[in-house]
C-alpha cells in the first residue's frame, strides 16, 4: 500500500472553513501567484459578506500590506485597518467593509508564493494569539499540500 493513501488530499477550502470558523471572522481567502495573473483568490470561505473571488481591480502585488508580505515574510496583523500601518487598501474598508485583518505569506524558497488573508467585518478587534497561531497552522497546512511536508522546501513566516 502507498504511503500516499494515508496522507489525505489538499482541501483549500476546508482549510478556510476550519480558519473562518476558529477565528470567528468574516472572510478568509488564499491568494497564489498565478501566471499572468494577479494574485487571484483561489479559495475563500465567507460568512455573511461578500466573496472577493473575482474582484481583480486591486494590483495586488504593489499593495503596501503585500509589500511588507514580501519584505519581512512575517504576519501581518492589523487589528484597526482604519488607522493601521501599513494601511490596507482604500476599497478594501470602504466597499468591502473589513474592520481588522490578519495577512501570512505562503513561502517556498524565500519567495512568497501567496498569502491567507483573514478579514473581520463587524469591527475593530484585537486579534489573539490563539488567532495568530491558527492562522499559521493553516498557512502551514496549505504550504503542506502544495509544496511538500515542511523538511521539503515549505517555510513558515
Amino acid at each position: 500500500m502507498s504511503a500516499l493513501r494515508d496522507v489525505p488530499p489538499l482541501d483549500p477550502g476546508r482549510v478556510l472553513r476550519d480558519l473562518l470558523t476558529g477565528t470567528a471572522a468574516s472572510r478568509v481567502t488564499l491568494r497564489l501567484d498565478v501566471a499572468g495573473m494577479n494574485f487571484p483568490v483561489v479559495a475563500e470561505a465567507v460568512d455573511g459578506v461578500a466573496p472577493l473571488s473575482g474582484a481583480h481591480s486591486l494590483d495586488q502585488r504593489n499593495l503596501a500590506t503585500v509589500q511588507y508580505l514580501f519584505r519581512t515574510h512575517d504576519v501581518l496583523v492589523q487589528d484597526d485597518c482604519r488607522v493601521a500601518e501599513p494601511p490596507p487598501p482604500a476599497a478594501l474598508v470602504d466597499v468591502y467593509g473589513v474592520r481588522a485583518q490578519m495577512l501570512a505569506p505562503l513561502l517556498h524558497r524565500g519567495t512568497v508564493l501567496g498569502w491567507i488573508s483573514v478579514h473581520d467585518c463587524t469591527g475593530t478587534r484585537s486579534w489573539s494569539e490563539a488567532d495568530v497561531s491558527s492562522l499559521r497552522t493553516a498557512v502551514r497546512e496549505i504550504g503542506d499540500g502544495l509544496l511538500g511536508p515542511a523538511g521539503e522546501g515549505t517555510e513558515q513566516g
